[in-house]
């Protein structure tokens, strides 16, 4: 794991962590139904991720980066946290993606203050000396986020290729 993403990862957390659980709606069907699909079928052992794009305030990208290296990111490996892909953006409002697998799928969004949540607290609490100081860190990099959101998605299940002949048009 390279050091932006273990970086991210933390702020990402914290930034996620208290934006509170999301509350994804389902998606409207877009076609009709195909022959034999009116029958209720549950994905095959889906894979499910929380995508959070962040973009910070002018200026303030490499203080946060700081915030997230060398607060954060300690909090989140004590706390045994789940270390996440990291994006950084080329073009586009964002400057950030971090996408966390969720081991327990949708199971995870059940929680008002989820284990993971506490214990990350606990630990940024521990090595900052009190829950004042903690809770200032915090705050002081949300004041550096000009923009976040997250949404949940699904791995897609792709079916096999299929061999396509080649047809000739006159």
């Amino acid at each position: 794991m390279n050091l932006l993403t273990t970086c991210v990862l933390s702020g990402a957390l914290a930034t996620s962590f208290l934006a509170g659980p999301a509350d994804p709606a389902p998606a409207a069907p877009t076609a009709p139904a195909e022959a034999g699909q009116d029958e209720a079928k549950k994905y095959d052992d889906p894979t499910w991720s929380r995508v959070t794009r962040i973009a910070f305030h002018p200026g303030k990208e490499g203080a946060a980066l700081d915030i997230i290296q060398n607060h954060f990111r300690p909090a989140t490996v004590a706390s045994g946290g789940v270390q996440p892909e990291i994006y950084r953006h080329a073009t586009g409002r964002f400057d950030l993606t971090a996408v966390w697998e969720l081991p327990e799928g949708t199971d995870s969004l059940d929680w008002e203050v989820s284990p993971q949540s506490i214990a990350w607290r606990k630990a940024l609490t521990e090595q900052l000396g009190s829950a004042e100081e903690a809770e200032a860190m915090v705050e002081t990099y949300q004041s550096y986020v000009r923009e976040a959101e997250s949404d949940l998605v699904r791995t897609l299940e792709l079916k096999p290729a299929q061999a396509v002949e080649a047809s000739s048009r006159r």
